[in-house]
């Protein structure tokens, strides 16, 4: 491959200036490097002092008990009615179910969570069969409330948040409610929020001079990390190439290969930007992508970011065809092959 996008630790010459909206890199200024796991909603006590249950225990309490179909459709009824469950499709005959999670404003996996709280509710009925646990599942998916293709899911030119939506197009906020009332839905988000008056500050970015600034301002060690080991144009170059992981809409991306002597802070800032950024990143060797299932871990991902060792056979033609963005052919194990836009940032260490 040529060198184009190489970006030199110190004691290193040769650059090349990969070029995306020079602004977008500042939205890690805020970046924390932590992340909390939210638990489930216990809907428990919710669903048991819902009249729908004090149905069913009428029932129970009748002379015909109610049949295992009974059961399984009364009990998929009211946890339909006290969620919002989601047919997610990769194609018209394959769908996955998905439970939207008020707490969080994401759709998440919804399986293995409706087999606890199912199992839970049976156990109150004196009910453990794992035949009404699975029906119960098939009726809810057959009552989602919402459909939506997985290509659709986590759209571009937003950045989901920890408390809203960043218009990536606009760089306006937006709130996850009215993004859901309109279909566009998210299974992740970036744990972090903007401080007040940061995005009019952000909009108003013009020159490396002004980035620096801000940087140092709203970011001062992601600042310091980058400038004790990065100076003068591979300072600019790295940051340019960074803000092209939010780029909100296909188009062609740099190439980066981070060269330099060991200790330089190549692991360190991997570290870092994975650290933030983590389920939007993929980081799977290049020389696996071209692989059967290679594609797969970078669906929903703004960049593939890669510690390579030296000699590896790296298909070329398939990291440009990544790099241009556009749809592509995704295969999953035990899954059907759909189509999805790819357009990642690729930079390898």
């Amino acid at each position: 491959m040529d060198k184009e996008g190489v970006i030199m630790a110190p004691n290193s010459s040769k650059n090349i200036y990969p070029t995306t909206h020079i602004s977008r890199h500042m939205l890690y200024s805020t970046t924390v490097f932590k992340y909390h796991n939210l638990p489930y909603i216990d809907m428990i006590n919710e669903i048991t002092s819902s009249p729908g249950w004090g149905e069913l225990l009428d029932l129970f309490r009748s002379r015909e008990k109610p049949t295992s179909e009974q059961i399984s459709l009364y009990i998929s009824k009211i946890i339909s009615e006290h969620g919002v469950f989601a047919r997610v499709h990769y194609n018209e005959h394959e769908a996955e179910l998905y439970r939207y999670d008020p707490s969080t404003s994401l759709l998440l996996p919804a399986k293995n969570y409706l087999r606890w709280l199912i199992r839970r509710l049976l156990t109150k009925l004196d009910l453990s069969r794992q035949k009404l646990v699975s029906d119960a599942i098939e009726n809810i998916e057959a009552y989602a409330q919402i459909d939506i293709k997985i290509n659709h899911l986590n759209p571009f030119h937003y950045l989901p948040l920890q408390n809203w939506v960043l218009d990536l197009e606009t760089l306006d906020r937006r709130e996850y409610e009215e993004l859901a009332s309109q279909g566009i839905f998210f299974t992740k988000k970036v744990p972090v929020d903007l401080p007040d008056g940061a995005l009019v500050e952000i909009k108003n970015t013009t020159d490396i001079d002004h980035i620096k600034y801000l940087m140092q301002k709203l970011a001062p060690n992601f600042y310091s990390l980058l400038s004790r080991f990065y100076e003068g144009e591979n300072f600019e170059r790295l940051v340019l190439s960074l803000g092209a992981i939010l780029v909100p809409r296909p188009l062609r991306k740099p190439i980066v290969f981070v060269i330099g002597e060991p200790r330089t802070g190549k692991t360190t800032l991997l570290d870092a930007i994975i650290s933030v950024l983590g389920d939007f990143i993929s980081t799977t060797p290049l020389a696996s992508l071209a692989g059967e299932f290679g594609l797969y871990p970078l669906l929903n991902k703004r960049a593939n970011i890669s510690e390579e060792k030296p000699g590896q056979n790296i298909n070329s033609e398939l990291l440009k065809q990544l790099s241009g963005g556009g749809y592509m052919t995704i295969n999953i194990k035990h899954r059907p092959q759909f189509q999805a836009l790819l357009n990642p940032t690729i930079i390898s260490f």
